[in-house]
């Protein structure tokens, strides 16, 4: 009976021990270094999924533990107007880890201002002033309150998007500067710092105070460092006293992913109101969406991802931890070579091929099977939450026989392939959609109109990815770009698969050059997209009829590492500097570069001097682990129906990690408890 009760006492033993281990874990996944030996702390998207936060008339605050953020409603402009309105507000964690916002409140019986705050919906670090701050979870990297004169470097990564507001709205930071580290509300002598990254809505909302003047700094956006302007506002005495001073950007992002340096607003703050930076505390970084009032206020937004780094000095080193930090894509294909994405190399973006039937959509076995095949590659490389993936719809007839999609004047959606991706890509973050080569559809008014519905129907399902077209050589420039203009598409260009042969080179069609050339006219070159390079490998003669296959090869095996080069060294001389670039293909038959190592060496190499890449010499120093919610799917390809082809289940998968120094000293702690109470019951 004694043994018995010492076999419980290690049983619960094992069982607390078992449980903290699963909590630090879980903190651990939010904390990793790069190859920068940057520390970042990942708030966004977060393990804590499915966590909401309510606002309600009858609860104005309802703050909730995301790990080491917090998030809250924050209707703090409707204190004292609890009776008087209807709706709700809320904040919430989705199954892909990102926050969503949506607002549904009404206040057509109060009588406020439009330049009032009704709601900050936010994300909180550190010491929240008001706030109950007796039980903050913070990173080691950052803990806050921090003497300003002490404070380490901090940039901070956001990518965010305001879908729709009826309301005026802003995306800013409010960050609480103050004269002591003793935990209370701000008060005379202490700073409200806020930064606003867009601001619109029903109307153009302002700070308080007055305009002083510009501030000019670096910003990285959606990859590209930019000197970007923010006015100044200041108000030397707000709420109980504190001095209050914005920061708005002069031409505001509605969406996008934003790199900025925090340490700089902070010092030009402490400047501009004459403080001595050795008697003020960082407080809180906090970032959310200030809603002014409206009658009806009706909102939608989201923040995909928002990391703190520690410990960086400028932007250029953290190109790397874009998700534009890659823009060579390599095409995969379901009817190629089978692709392991765990041998893809990781200099390249994948690029998944989606293919089905214009008429009748998934319609036969074979195209099940396909869609089956690109759907469980999208989900595996979706994996790396930090790299993009492309998807690229090709909307052909592939029954009773195939016809390439440029030669149609019809496009369409199909319902499937909606429904079932969005299982696998949730809203669509880290993603990049779109079609290609739809030459006889952009040349036709009525279908022009379908396809513009087709990329609104993308959009509305899936907000937070980027779209993109890019059409073939024949295809006219002026139109292409109407269409980005219409659709404020991210990316546009064309493909190469025409080419010239003199004095023993390869040349890029002439033709293909001036449109080319016409675009970067047009457009910044991060925006344009070259979709395709297409090149049949070990030939000779590639450069005729590139896209045939049924031409006999005249082989020689180093030939395609010549021709790549050649190709990319007229890239490099028109100056295509850091465009997006597609590779045809990693896997499909003729054109498939994926056993060739030589060939890919060749294109990342050329690839690295036009700055679409940086070479990834070492792999990152750590990575983490985290609890994941990916999709599993299960296939089948016989005869089933298109409204019933395929099912998903649920599980969690762990990836490596480095264990942290405490979790060390609690295995070792723990291991040898257990072997003391082990031999003592043995001996006994």
């Amino acid at each position: 009976m004694q043994k018995n009760k010492y076999i419980y006492i290690i049983i619960i033993l094992f069982l607390i021990i078992f449980s903290t281990l699963i909590y630090l874990y879980s903190y651990n996944s939010q904390e990793y270094k790069d190859d920068h030996q940057h520390k970042v702390i990942k708030l966004l998207p977060t393990y804590k999924t499915h966590t909401i936060s309510i606002g309600t008339s009858e609860k104005l605050w309802d703050e909730k533990e995301i790990g080491y953020g917090y998030i809250d409603v924050n209707l703090w402009g409707l204190k004292g107007f609890e009776r008087d309105f209807n709706g709700s507000l809320e904040l919430k964690i989705d199954e892909q880890g990102i926050l969503e916002l949506n607002s549904n409140l009404i206040l057509d019986q109060i009588r406020l201002r439009e330049w009032n705050v009704v709601a900050y919906p936010e994300i909180i670090y550190g010491m929240k002033p008001w706030s109950d701050n007796t039980k903050r979870n913070m990173s080691s990297h950052l803990v806050l309150p921090m003497k300003i004169s002490e404070l380490k470097q901090i940039h901070v990564l956001v990518d965010y998007l305001v879908y729709n507001s009826s309301t005026s709205i802003n995306m800013a930071f409010d960050i609480w500067i103050l004269r002591s580290d003793e935990l209370r509300q701000p008060r005379e002598g202490d700073v409200e710092l806020m930064i606003w990254l867009y601001r619109g809505g029903a109307e153009t909302p302002r700070p308080a105070g007055e305009k002083i003047g510009i501030y000019t700094t670096d910003l990285m956006y959606n990859g590209k460092i930019l000197k970007t302007n923010f006015y100044i506002w200041v108000s030397r005495n707000i709420g109980n006293g504190w001095s209050y001073i914005a920061y708005v950007i002069e031409n505001p992002i509605r969406g996008g992913e934003v790199v900025l340096n925090l340490n700089n607003f902070i010092r030009d703050a402490i400047r501009i109101l004459g403080l001595d930076p050795a008697n003020y505390y960082l407080y809180s970084i906090e970032l959310g969406f200030e809603l002014f009032y409206n009658a009806h206020i009706n909102v939608n937004a989201f923040i995909s991802k928002y990391w703190l780094i520690i410990d960086s000095q400028n932007l250029e080193e953290l190109k790397n931890l874009s998700i534009y930090s890659n823009k060579l894509v390599a095409w995969i294909t379901p009817w190629g070579y089978k692709v392991d994405p765990k041998e893809f190399n990781k200099n390249f973006t994948p690029g998944v091929v989606v293919a089905y039937d214009a008429d009748c959509g998934l319609c036969s076995t074979s195209l099940i099977e396909w869609f089956n095949i690109s759907l469980i590659l999208v989900k595996d490389f979706l994996n790396d939450k930090e790299k993009a993936v492309f998807i690229n719809l090709f909307s052909e007839k592939y029954y009773p026989i195939w016809t390439w999609r440029g030669h149609l004047n019809k496009i369409t959606i199909n319902e499937d392939i909606l429904k079932n991706l969005k299982i696998v890509i949730g809203k669509g973050q880290n993603i990049f959609i779109g079609f290609s080569e739809l030459s006889n559809c952009i040349n036709d008014q009525g279908c022009t109109k379908d396809l513009v519905e087709a990329y609104e129907r993308i959009r509305r399902e899936f907000p937070l990815a980027r779209l993109y077209y890019y059409g073939s050589w024949g295809e006219d420039p002026d139109k292409i770009i109407k269409l980005k203009d219409l659709l404020n598409l991210s990316l546009i260009g064309i493909d190469i698969w025409s080419y010239e042969y003199e004095n023993n080179r390869i040349y890029i069609n002439k033709e293909i050059v001036y449109k080319l050339k016409k675009l970067i006219e047009s457009i910044p070159n991060e925006n344009l997209f070259i979709g395709e390079i297409g090149l049949r490998l070990d030939d000779k003669e590639a450069y005729i009829e590139p896209w045939n296959l049924n031409r006999p090869i005249s082989y020689n095996e180093k030939i395609d590492e010549i021709y790549y080069s050649q190709i990319f060294e007229q890239l490099i001389n028109l100056r295509l500097e850091s465009i997006f670039l597609g590779i045809w293909s990693w896997n499909d038959g003729s054109y498939a570069i994926m056993k060739d190592k030589n060939v890919q060496d060749v294109i990342t190499y050329y690839a690295e001097k036009l700055k679409i890449i940086k070479i990834m010499r070492q792999s990152l120093n750590t990575a983490f682990i985290s609890a994941k919610t990916t999709t599993s799917v299960n296939i089948f390809a016989k005869e089933v129906s298109s409204e019933s082809f395929i099912t998903y289940g649920r599980k969690a998968s762990w990836s490596q990690t480095e264990i942290s120094s405490e979790t060390i000293l609690i295995i070792i702690f723990s291991t040898m408890l257990l072997l003391i109470i082990f031999f003592y019951l043995k001996k006994r």
